[in-house]
């Protein structure tokens, strides 16, 4: 059974730890629905004007955004029960702020460096935060699965070391490993985590795709809005 209502044990958890595994939490249905089209953008990405972004040590990763080709997506069931079940962790309504795919290649998938979505964000704004991490098959460790800093959120924003020779401005905060908690799914799982929530996947080191869609939500206006 998809799509569970959340429980007070699902709350608290959150609020504790800071993320949240919840293994049923997408229909087959709506993962098809979402995969058919992660696998147009990745057949014919010059069509949607995209690249194969270099990550480090050469591992790659396609980066695009289902409204390319899905333009009412929001309307499928499983945006809705994301929202709701986010905004039941937080205790407050939210709005999306983006979605995002990543689509990391077999064997030569890049990893995701620790980091804080709300780091850079300013002050207080990456408290506001909290992101849906949804894989379109089952993950584990070879795969790139998520792991998370156990109560990360409540050490406030980490320092990232800047990065001169990347595309990116930023680079990876350094955690504690006795912390660290790697998050395994199977298909229809997802995660939630706070904005402040270190988190990290490793390189994709399985023979299939490893495809993501990620939902970041904002308590008020998200950053770069606002209310006329």
């Amino acid at each position: 059974m998809s799509a569970p209502d959340p429980t007070p044990a699902h709350i608290a958890f959150f609020r504790e730890h800071g993320w949240l595994a919840v293994p049923d939490g997408v229909s087959a249905e709506d993962l098809d629905a979402i995969e058919a089209r992660c696998v147009r953008l990745r057949d014919d990405p010059d069509r949607y004007g995209l690249r194969m972004a270099e990550g480090v040590d050469q591992g790659r990763v396609l980066q695009s955004m289902l409204e390319l080709v899905w333009l009412d997506w929001k309307s499928a069931p499983f945006f809705g029960w994301v929202q709701r079940f986010a905004e039941a962790l937080v205790g407050a309504p939210l709005r999306l702020w983006y979605n995002q795919l990543l689509d990391k290649p077999p064997l030569n998938g890049a990893p995701t460096e620790w980091h804080q979505d709300g780091a850079f964000l300013g002050d207080g704004v990456g408290q506001r935060l909290i992101s849906c991490w949804i894989p379109m098959r089952a993950v584990d460790l070879d795969s790139g699965c998520m792991h998370f800093l156990d109560r990360g959120h409540t050490d406030g924003v980490l320092h990232h070391a800047r990065l001169a020779d990347r595309d990116c401005a930023f680079g990876p905060c350094e955690v504690d490993p006795t912390r660290v908690v790697a998050c395994p799914l199977p298909r229809g799982g997802v995660t939630f985590h706070h904005g402040l929530t270190p988190h990290m996947t490793l390189r994709n080191r399985s023979d299939a795709w490893r495809q993501v869609v990620i939902m970041r939500f904002f308590q008020g206006d998200p950053p770069g809005t606002q209310r006329s």
